[in-house]
């Protein structure tokens, strides 16, 4: 990681260390030694940043999509939802069970293909009989239309407050 802080953007050093997490090929405490013993190498700075702010929530993330999102999510002052969580037997995105709220993330990348498309299909169908409000947003228009994905967000979370 301190390697790669030095060549690549900061966006692909957290991708990366998502990555890395991920599949638990991370040792904090030695991260922590060389984040705090690096001297002036390049792109520490970033990797610190990244060490640092890295919270439950991240650590539960399956893809850079999710990270994203949970990024997207503080920078539009919407509440943290619950990553990687068991709703009605699923496992879903994200979630926000006091508004009883998922959010299914898709990329072309990770979601292309017979199996997925109708896995996808039959578990936001399930989903919806259990009662649970179910917002698809794609990794295109979470990038492209940001400002309306945040408000369709606010607007569920705010139609299930006046609901109870």
């Amino acid at each position: 990681m301190v390697d790669l802080a030095a060549v690549i953007a900061p966006r692909h050093l957290r991708d990366a260390f998502v990555e890395a997490e991920r599949k638990r090929l991370l040792d904090h405490d030695a991260m922590a030694g060389l984040l705090a013993d690096g001297g002036g190498r390049r792109g520490l700075r970033s990797l610190r940043r990244i060490f640092n702010e890295v919270t439950p929530a991240f650590g539960r993330t399956l893809s850079p999509l999710e990270v994203r999102f949970l990024d997207f999510c503080r920078e539009e002052r919407l509440p943290e939802p619950l990553v990687n969580v068991w709703v009605s037997g699923y496992l879903v995105d994200a979630y926000w069970p006091d508004a009883n709220l998922v959010i299914e993330l898709d990329s072309y990348e990770f979601h292309r293909g017979r199996y997925p498309f109708e896995r996808d299909r039959a578990k936001i169908g399930d989903l919806k009989l259990a009662g649970i409000d179910v917002i698809p947003v794609t990794d295109k228009r979470l990038t492209d239309q940001g400002t309306a994905v945040a408000e369709t967000i606010r607007k569920a979370l705010t139609k299930s407050i006046v609901k109870a």
